[in-house]
């Protein structure tokens, strides 16, 4: 089983955003809005450390302090890296939502042609478009899902 995997997407593209995040983005291009890592300046030394701070911070929050924070530039890559990261295995299931990204789709058709799995997508209402529990309890029980790494995989 993968452990401790979490995506968040920031939703980059939401409008509008809370007022704190106008703030904050409006402070640290005026104090520190330089590439992190890219010199040894007191501009760059203070965004590595915010960066620090803030992996930290969700280490604390999620309590897994022998884990790593990876910020990634977009959504498409930080699901990209973890779904080329699983060993999915052959002949498994692989349910999705019926609401997925195409970023996630997209990938996940990919790697059916090299590991030969099936992807399965999970029951919803029609009318309500809520999942169907009771339908996908059933689902389950017709092809089991496995997600595992590669010291439990078979």
């Amino acid at each position: 089983m993968v452990n401790g995997i979490s995506y968040f997407d920031n939703a980059a593209t939401t409008f509008p955003k809370p007022e704190e995040v106008y703030s904050f983005m409006d402070k640290f291009y005026r104090e520190c809005g330089v590439n992190a890592g890219r010199g040894q300046h007191k501009l760059s030394a203070k965004a590595n450390s915010l960066i620090k701070e803030t992996r930290e911070k969700l280490l604390d929050l999620f309590h897994c302090s022998n884990k790593k924070v990876i910020f990634t530039s977009t959504a498409t890559e930080a699901i990209n890296l973890i779904l080329l990261g699983i060993n999915i295995p052959v002949e498994s299931t692989v349910y999705i939502s019926p609401f997925e990204h195409n970023a996630v789709t997209r990938l996940l058709h990919h790697l059916t042609k090299k590991t030969k799995f099936s992807i399965e997508q999970l029951a919803v209402d029609r009318n309500t478009k809520l999942y169907d529990l009771k339908e996908i309890t059933e689902q389950f029980k017709k092809k089991k899902t496995v997600l595992c790494n590669n010291k439990s995989c078979k």
